[in-house]
């Protein structure tokens, strides 16, 4: 006799992630739940249903169907997630999910539960389950295994470490890791350039080149936003270095559910047919997600797309849970996979969705646009920078250049003024080397007299055109570099003496200490350079370069006068 295919629910149920790949496994989905509208019409017109949007914190337990063998599901992750806020988002607010999840499952008992969600939900859950009196100690008797796995060890295009937790065989599921292929980022953009029979990048099956749908492209990124990218990518002041563009033999980064044109989360690479700089199109983020190129998504704009993408369990990797419960072997997966319509045959009759074209572009920025960024050759990591920024007051705009220091938990920062440039000018060991960099100081403050804070937020917010903030910097950055040359032959245990007086700090950490001897040449250059930036207006300017002695008050930026 046949053995009668199980029974799952799929709770926070999205636009399917969980319940395609189960049924592909040959599981039955008897229930989905999920409150955004957009995503129940994408659930429904891909997988023949007609669910109701519904808030699974006010579902009755008496309405979900019973007995059922599995529960899945993805609670929201934007109170866990390290990208919401710094990681600062409402723990206790997330755990409301995950806590109507666990009801649920000790509601129904089912078999096997798998809960998925951001890598960082492992230690919270783990903690919780553990301490008394916490939210989640009460359901310590499930017993859940935790564990964080990347996903492209599974064949997923993408670099995506999630977090599962429940009960079901792990075991049986990592062994199929050594069967699946490994995918790339480029092996999904090159897939999709077929203008004839597109091959699906991760299940096989092909369509017409006409039926693949959600391939509109962005406009490609202007120079500034690519400047603006390559920062954030390659020179963050505390995160890791990332590249740019990204890299096509390498499996895609996390696929977001928020991206803009200008963030370290949003992938870039460099289209091969135009060579331009562009971001992925919907379809390539829904490949690179593992749904098949038959999938539809059913939204009223660009961006709800992105969201639904980003936000869903990938069906590749529900496939291979779903096989994992039904206690398919190895050679079972690999027969499936193999047959090339595994998840295809789902979804024939799927309309397209009304085209949401990417918005276009708009040139009206904000006329108080914000700037920050880090001076090139300035920037040290570990939170250690010069950086130049915008302010403003009842008065206007103001630029000035500020020194960030010390670990990410505590950066600190000190303002660079006419008082500190004195102190450089005039300390001893700075005596040998003043006059080899004169000449640049007073170049660079006749260059900067020209040039004009609120005409440079024009520049910055589109309204004008001239010299940017982004020039600026880059500039700051040369003549830094110039006196960095100068001091060359310095000691550098008195600059970093100096150094550290100057930032009035009498006992440094010796990771601090190390940094300081290490950098110490260009910090100094640094403390000049930013000076010379912030006093430009400063009238008494050349007098305190050509005969350094005590500044007086009407030398002084008003910050130092009011201190």
């Amino acid at each position: 006799m046949p053995r009668k295919p199980l029974k799952a629910i799929d709770l926070y149920a999205g636009v399917g992630g969980w319940s395609l790949g189960l049924k592909a496994a040959g599981i039955g989905v008897v229930g989905a739940y999920e409150i955004w509208p957009d995503a129940v019409a994408t659930y429904n017109a891909n997988l023949s249903s007609r669910h109701s949007p519904i808030d699974l914190r006010t579902i009755s337990f008496r309405t979900l169907p019973k007995p059922v063998d599995l529960v899945v599901g993805s609670p929201p992750c934007t109170e866990f997630s390290f990208s919401n806020r710094g990681g600062n988002g409402d723990i206790a607010e997330g755990l409301k999910h995950v806590i109507k999840f666990l009801q649920i499952v000790e509601y129904l008992q089912p078999t096997y539960w798998i809960l998925e969600n951001v890598p960082r939900v492992a230690r919270i859950i783990r903690e919780s389950l553990e301490k008394p009196g916490s939210a989640l100690f009460r359901f310590r008797h499930l017993a859940p295994t935790i564990q964080v796995l990347n996903f492209a060890c599974f064949g997923l295009p993408q670099s995506r470490h999630r977090c599962l937790l429940g009960t079901f065989p792990f075991a049986l599921l990592h062994s199929y890791a050594d069967i699946m292929k490994q995918r790339s980022l480029g092996d999904v953009i090159a897939a999709l350039r077929s203008h004839d029979r597109v091959t699906d990048p991760v299940w096989g099956g092909t369509i017409s080149g006409k039926q693949l749908s959600e391939m509109e492209p962005e406009s490609c990124l202007a120079e500034e936003q690519l400047r603006m990218n390559r920062e954030a990518k390659r020179f963050h002041p505390v995160y890791n270095d990332m590249c740019f563009p990204d890299d096509l033999e390498l499996p895609a980064r996390t696929i977001t559910a928020t991206c803009t044109r200008v963030s370290r989360e949003s992938i870039i690479i460099r289209d091969p047919e135009t060579h331009s700089m562009r971001r992925l199109t919907v379809r390539e983020r829904a490949s690179l997600q593992g749904f098949p190129l038959t999938f539809q998504f059913f939204a009223k704009s660009h961006d709800a797309k992105i969201k639904m993408i980003g936000n869903a369990v990938p069906p590749l990797i529900s496939f291979l849970a779903g096989m994992a419960v039904t206690n398919a072997s190895i050679d079972d997966v690999s027969r499936a996979l193999g047959a090339g319509e595994t998840v295809l045959h789902h979804l024939k009759s799927v309309p397209l969705p009304p085209l949401t074209p990417p918005a276009t572009i708009g040139k009206l920025l904000p006329a108080k646009r914000r700037f920050r960024a880090a001076i090139p050759g300035l920037r040290f990591k570990s939170g250690m920078r010069f950086e130049l920024a915008n302010e403003f007051s009842r008065r206007g705009v103001r630029w000035r250049v500020r020194f960030y220091y010390g670990p990410s938990t505590d950066i600190r920062t000190t303002s660079l003024s006419a008082r500190k440039l004195q102190t450089f000018l005039t300390a001893s060991a700075m005596k040998p080397y003043r006059s080899r960099f004169r000449r640049e100081l007073l170049a660079l403050h006749r260059e900067l007299r020209t040039v004009d804070a609120r005409h440079l937020q024009q520049v910055w917010a589109h309204r004008s055109v001239g010299t940017g903030p982004y020039e600026i910097t880059d500039r700051l950055g040369a003549i830094s570099a110039v006196i960095g040359m100068h001091l060359h032959q310095a000691d550098t245990e008195c600059i970093k003496r100096l150094v550290l007086k100057v930032l009035h700090i009498t006992d440094p950490s010796p990771t601090l200490e190390r940094k300081v001897a290490r950098h110490a040449r260009c910090l100094v250059a640094g403390f000049v350079v930013g000076s010379v930036f912030n006093q430009a207006l400063c009238a008494s300017f050349k007098k305190i370069v050509d005969t350094p002695g005590r500044i007086t008050k009407k030398g002084c930026s008003r910050s130092e006068r009011t201190r």
